[in-house]
């Protein structure tokens, strides 16, 4: 597939420390369902944080549609936050051109 015939997308996600408490690595799980046919591979995902740029993340595929293509994607990384802080976070893709 060439880069012509693909599309880059992307999400939000918001991390807000809500108990006062300094969070160093602390662990994060994050679920996400996805349209058929959008994104086909877990390697076309990447992570990143306005202030350290990309970040390290494991990815796993739970659910595909019958075409193969992504269906539930498990997202599992750390975030350092002060107490009562929040992050954003973009989840950025490459998706899968179905024309």
């Amino acid at each position: 597939m060439t880069i012509a015939s693909m599309q880059e997308t992307c999400t939000e996600i918001l991390i807000q420390e809500t108990l006062g408490i300094r969070r160093q690595d602390e662990p994060v799980t994050v679920g996400i369902p996805f349209p058929h046919g959008l994104v086909s591979e877990v390697s076309k995902f990447r992570l990143t944080d306005d202030e350290q740029g990309p970040l390290p993340v494991q990815i796993q595929s739970l659910a595909r549609w019958p075409d193969n293509s992504l269906k539930w994607v498990l997202f599992d990384f750390q975030v350092s936050l002060e107490s009562g802080a929040a992050k954003r976070l973009s989840l950025e893709w490459i998706g899968d051109d179905t024309k």
